[in-house]
């Protein structure tokens, strides 16, 4: 958490008691997300056209 809140992609958000801290996702945390399933995504795509399989083929077994 440290790390996520030094990059600005995490903040603190209002606590709502003393034991438990809330974080919120920034804007910049949201488009880092979004970039990183994107690139998650063209992975799986690569996987499925190397391995010669059709969207889905792998969960149709």
């Amino acid at each position: 958490m440290k790390k996520l809140l030094a990059a600005d992609l995490l903040e603190l958000s209002c606590d709502t008691d003393e034991n438990k801290k809330v974080y919120k996702i920034t804007n910049k945390g949201r488009e880092m997300l979004i970039k990183e399933i994107e690139r998650k995504k063209q992975m799986v795509k690569f996987a499925e056209n190397f391995l010669g399989l059709g969207k889905g083929d792998i969960l149709e077994k």
